[in-house]
Order: structure tokens, then C-alpha cells, then sequence
């Protein structure tokens, strides 16, 4: 009997991380979009209207610092997937899962951020009206 990893239902790395990008790529570029595009305006707007909420400062902080240093966090992401596909016979095993995760993960975290994005010009809005 075959006792490959093909032969015990685990599907081939390169189809696992494909499957990952294909549903990571969309999102991120929808950050990058938002980095370079609308967040200039949210903080136009939070500082035309006053707008100083510390949490959602930080998260605009944190996106940028993701944004800016994407290049070499995914770098690091890529190295560590390497070294485990290249040194840990367990890693085949929980490969789909731990992309799966990762990849749920990020959609699920860009999505809140530019979720929150639209709370705090929401929120800004009134001020700026009042302004008129």
C-alpha cells in the first residue's frame, strides 16, 4: 500500500498555497487600495472634523505599517512556509488547515478595518455638517 502523502488525502502543496492566494489576493488588494486611496480622505475628514478617537487612529497606524512593510512581512511568511515544507514531516498534515486559517484571518481583518472606516466617517459626518 502507498503511504505518500497523495496516497493519504492530502492534496499537493503548490494546489494548498494557490488555493490560499486566490482567496487572499482579492482582499489585500482591496487594502492596497484603501491605503492609497481613501484613507488620505478619512483622515481629511477626521481632521476637518475634529475627529480624534485614539483606537481608530491606531488602526490607521497599523495599516499603514502593514502596507509600507508588506514586501518584507511576506517575506518572513513565505520563509518560515519554506523552512516547515522543507524540514517538519508533520507539516503536510496541517498545511490546508493552517492556510485556510491565515487566509480567513486576513479577509476577516481587512474587512473589519474598512468596516470600522466607514463607523468613524459616519460618526465625523455630523461635525462636518455643522461646520457649513
Amino acid at each position: 500500500m502507498n503511504s505518500s502523502a497523495a496516497g493519504a488525502g492530502i492534496e499537493p502543496g503548490w494546489r494548498t498555497y494557490l488555493r490560499g492566494a486566490a482567496f487572499s489576493i482579492p482582499a489585500l488588494s482591496i487594502l492596497a487600495f484603501v491605503r492609497v486611496f481613501l484613507l488620505p480622505k478619512l483622515e481629511t475628514i477626521w481632521r476637518d472634523a475634529g475627529f480624534g478617537v485614539p483606537s481608530a487612529i491606531t488602526a490607521v497606524h497599523v495599516t499603514y505599517f502593514v502596507t509600507e512593510h508588506f514586501v518584507v512581512i511576506a517575506a518572513a511568511v513565505i520563509g518560515i512556509v519554506v523552512v516547515l515544507e522543507w524540514r517538519s514531516s508533520r507539516w503536510p498534515r496541517y498545511r490546508g488547515a493552517f492556510v485556510g486559517v491565515a487566509a480567513f484571518l486576513a479577509n476577516t481583518a481587512i474587512l473589519v478595518f474598512i468596516t470600522a472606516m466607514l463607523m468613524t466617517a459616519l460618526l465625523a459626518a455630523p461635525a462636518l455638517l455643522r461646520m457649513k
